[in-house]
């Protein structure tokens, strides 16, 4: 995981030594809920979960193509196609992703003609998308499992559709953050979150929260980290369509373990060791998920089916207890070495077999992945304004549909200069009378306030963001680029006064015609008809024919218009 960029949380901010820390301070009071955003990414080293996603081993290896006159392969392109004018196709390929597990799906698509489909699910499956006609691109959908057993693209009969350079990726989202207080105590967990099309947002509300006034940061500990979070479901799941000659290890294959000898494969949520000789020892290994030397690691896992057989755990030189017997185990280990989680299995005294399942590992003392800028709590600040920001599409390296996310930023500020812009239109008669006959006018009001570079790189964004608001308010920069700014010379601080309106006031004028109805040079000269209390209702000419009507009074009013 990556924080967005330009959020107003500063998250592993760099202090420049060549300048002295500002005054600034970070704000929140009551009422104020306190946002930042992540993109999800893959942990490094995740294998890919397709296989042979751009059709270019044996073409059809791993798909299961139906029915196949209808679909050709185009190498050079990385892709399978449907011919139009055969019947209706699909390409299918079966994907073990426990539930539960976030992934994403990538695919090209090119059509001109007819209808086209992507598909994951069980039994018929549930179309996560459809095309009629023409569609060109590389499109990414972000799915959590629930039943997922296969991806397949289909394509009506009509239908040119091409599909190519298929990817399947899986994430680990145990994700976990902590807040801090000045005296370093922990004072609240599990920030809440929602992930949405690969980006997860956090909300942290202060008033429901209730602390005391403090300053406190924000630790995140990423899952990938010295893999400190445990590992996927689904990483026990390595062959994806049922052939062990498609497992990692086996010289073509999908997954996260590589198995060493050929008694040891890991398939279908199991490390299986089916020993012939003895000792005939083998390892299945974590490949792509490097332990951290130092850290303190809890493994555990589930052996079963044995005899005749042993197993450990070993982690770089460090190696744990043999086990003989069936049954679920908990170790706590610390690798020496840099190296990866594997399990070591042999035969014992004849020809055995066994099988592990159920694996979890989990740092004892986890390492911080990411650290916010210090937050000044207090129930009431004063003399400040809260700047939210947000958009009504992805933008800015933020992800906003969907996901709920409107980061803000409370700052010490003032707006009580105002000035006043508008435009006017205007003529002069044959009288030599000058008369305006449309004007506007807009109040602007200066935003100042200081704040670190860190601060305006999110707030000038709202000169050009599509929803800029101050205290729940909306206004619009008058600016059509964020103003220069007043930098201190020895102090990380930069001053701003930025002329911003509310967005939507309707102050204006538009004449229809020369006539006065309101009040004319005197103040008498009005060509108006006023009811006894005083009220105009009528004057003047209109477009339309007059009318009359009767008020109870024997009085006949003229209604212009």
């Amino acid at each position: 995981m990556t924080p967005v960029p330009d959020q107003p949380i500063g998250f592993d901010r760099e202090v420049d030594c060549n300048l002295l820390e500002g005054p600034f301070v970070q704000l929140a009071q009551d009422g104020d809920v306190t946002q930042f955003q992540f993109a999800v990414t893959d942990c490094a080293g995740s294998p890919e979960l397709i296989w042979n996603g751009a059709f270019n081993e044996d073409y059809s290896e791993g798909w299961n193509v139906i029915p196949t006159s209808s679909w050709f392969y185009e190498y050079a392109y990385g892709r399978v196609s449907h011919t139009p004018g055969t019947i209706l196709g699909a390409v299918t390929q079966d994907l073990l992703i426990s539930d539960g597990v976030l992934f994403s799906l990538t695919v090209t698509i090119n059509q001109t003609v007819g209808t086209c489909g992507v598909w994951v699910g069980s039994g018929l499956g549930t179309q996560v998308v459809g095309f009629d006609g023409l569609v060109s691109g590389t499109y990414t959908y972000w799915i959590v499992a629930d039943g997922q057993e296969f991806v397949r693209f289909s394509a009506s009969g009509a239908s040119d559709a091409s599909f190519g350079n298929i990817s399947v990726q899986a994430y680990n989202t145990n994700f976990e953050t902590e807040v801090v207080n000045s005296a370093g105590d922990v004072v609240a967990t599990d920030i809440p979150y929602n992930i949405f099309n690969g980006f997860v947002t956090f909300s942290f509300d202060w008033e429901a929260e209730g602390l005391p006034e403090d300053c406190y940061t924000i630790n995140v500990y990423s899952p990938c980290d010295c893999s400190q979070n445990g590992i996927l479901a689904l990483d026990l799941y390595t062959g994806s369509f049922g052939s062990a000659s498609y497992e990692f290890g086996m010289g073509q294959g999908v997954g996260m373990w590589a198995s060493v000898g050929s008694s040891m494969s890991v398939y279908n949520g199991n490390v299986t060791y089916s020993g012939v000789s003895v000792p005939n020892t083998n390892n299945a290994t974590l490949a792509t998920r490097l332990l951290c030397v130092g850290t303190e690691y809890t493994i555990t896992y589930t052996v079963s089916f044995l005899t005749n057989a042993q197993v450990r755990i070993q982690m770089g030189s460090t190696s744990g207890t043999w086990r003989t017997a069936n049954g679920t185990y908990t170790e706590t280990l610390t690798p020496t070495v840099s190296g990866t989680l594997s399990f070591q299995a042999q035969s014992v005294g004849v020809a055995g077999g066994l099988a592990v399942s159920d694996v979890s590992i989990e740092a004892v003392t986890k390492t911080i992945s990411h650290t916010s800028q210090p937050i000044r709590y207090m129930t009431e600040c004063c003399k400040t304004k809260l700047i939210t920001i947000c958009n009504d599409s992805n933008a800015f390296g933020w992800g906003f549909v969907g996901t709920g996310f409107a980061p803000s930023v409370r700052v010490p500020a003032s707006m009580n200069r105002s000035s006043y812009a508008g435009e006017r239109n205007s003529y002069i008669d044959s009288n030599g009378r000058a008369m305006t006959y449309y004007g506007t006018s807009r109040k602007v009001s200066d935003l100042r306030f200081g704040a670190p570079d860190f601060i305006h790189d999110f707030t000038r964004l709202g000169v050009i963001a599509d929803h800029l608001l101050i205290d729940g308010v909306e206004y619009f920069s008058q600016s059509d680029e964020y103003p220069s700014m007043s930098h201190d010379e020895v102090i990380d601080m930069a001053a701003v006064t930025w002329p911003v309106s509310v967005k939507v006031e309707n102050t204006r004028n538009r004449r229809l015609d020369d006539t006065a109805r309101g009040c004319g040079i005197s103040g008498a000269e009005a060509e108006a008809t006023l009811k006894p209390n005083g009220n105009v209702l009528t004057g003047g000419t209109g477009r339309n024919p007059v009318y009359s009507t009767y008020d109870g009074n024997s009085e006949v009013y003229t209604f212009d218009g």
